[in-house]
């Protein structure tokens, strides 16, 4: 687990919600953090994340996990590390509208 995924899974603990880490997801592969159950985050530090195969790599496997209801949000390493509060606003508000929706 880096530091980023760190950072966010102990924002999301102090905010009450559940965090798992690495999760393994068939046909996916692991993902960075699982919160409540229904929204994965990403961290995108710049060693696996840099190039259009990269991209394009990210891209298929947030299609993937959108397809079978997981609500994706993907960070950098600059918001992580500078702008906590947008991170953690958009995990609440994935969360408050992953609850609204009639579509399971």
């Amino acid at each position: 687990m880096s530091g980023l995924e760190t950072s966010v899974r102990l924002q999301a603990i102090a905010r009450g919600w559940s965090a798992e880490p690495q999760v393994y997801l068939p046909g996916i592969g692991t993902v960075d953090l699982v919160i409540e159950g229904c929204v994965v985050v990403e961290t995108d530090g710049r060693e696996w994340h840099v190039g259009e195969t990269a991209e394009a790599r990210d891209y298929a496997r947030d299609a993937a996990l959108a397809g079978i209801g997981y609500t994706v949000l993907r960070f950098s390493y600059a918001q992580v590390m500078f702008q906590p509060d947008v991170v953690v606003r958009a995990i609440e508000s994935a969360l408050r509208m992953h609850r609204r929706s009639p579509v399971r």
